[in-house]
């Protein structure tokens, strides 16, 4: 197995920086304060942690390298959050620290060889969307403005997660039909829908989630384009971003 500094220090998957950052950028975006940006820079560090991690979960040889890079992103991930804690109060923080049992389980998972499992890869989304409820807990969101804005960084991050795992699946021709993750885009869009006939999310982020659904349930149907991994990637990015601007904008223009 490969033991460069690039493979061990950063993650290779390009998806999982977007998924990871996306959340947390968005929340500190919308709802800035200095403990949620030392609960950003946390959460960074600890998702640099995952991949040295993996290696020694991997690599039977244990390379000196991985250890190192892991004890120095964790050091520096641990500093964060202790940093966070004592400005924050147990019910901003219980968000992050639900996601850090959270993580706890994708390891025991990985050790295990399940991370490629569909449930598995929701989990780090899930997480992601805890870490990004406390930021914006921290900057004193009351709990009837923070849920709906969590909600809305699952229809996001959990529908992607579905679309990109069975988009792969069709194109690589190991599944004929999709008949439940096409559900779920439509059930995406019904509780976008409900959420914004409530009020409880700006219009440009339920726009946002409009264009995602309909993404979501083309990219899935029989009159698709065949795409490769790294043009679906790079559509997911694009995507990414419109989601990012739109609701961030939404956020800051909501009255």
């Amino acid at each position: 197995m490969r033991t460069t500094f690039k493979h061990i220090a950063f993650p290779r998957e390009h998806g999982s920086w977007a998924l990871t950052f996306e959340p947390l950028i968005l929340a500190l975006t919308v709802g800035f304060s200095s403990a949620g940006l030392l609960l950003f820079f946390g959460a960074a560090f600890a998702f640099l942690a995952h991949q040295p991690a993996r290696v020694l979960i991997s690599d039977k040889e244990r390379p000196p390298l991985a250890w190192i890079m892991f004890f120095a992103y964790g050091l520096v991930a641990l500093v964060f959050a202790i940093f966070y804690l004592q400005q924050a109060d147990l019910n901003q923080a219980l968000p992050a620290l639900i996601a850090v049992g959270l993580m706890v389980l994708y390891l025991v998972a990985e050790y295990f060889d399940l991370h490629r499992a569909l449930l598995t890869e929701m989990m780090g989304s899930v997480a992601m969307g805890l870490i990004a409820l406390s930021i914006v807990l921290s900057a004193g969101w009351p709990w009837n403005k923070a849920w709906p804005f969590l909600l809305l960084l699952y229809l996001r991050s959990l529908s992607t997660t579905l679309y990109v795992h069975f988009r792969l699946k069709l194109d690589r021709k190991k599944q004929r039909s999709i008949l439940w993750p096409e559900i779920w885009q439509i059930l995406t869009l019904l509780i976008a829908i409900v959420l914004r006939f409530n009020e409880a999310i700006p219009f440009l982020a339920f726009l946002s989630v409009v264009i995602l659904s309909i993404r979501g349930i083309y990219g899935l149907s029989p009159w698709r384009n065949p795409m490769t991994v790294k043009q679906i990637g790079l559509a997911e990015f694009f995507f990414g971003l419109v989601f990012l601007i739109l609701s961030a904008v939404g956020y800051f223009s909501w009255t």
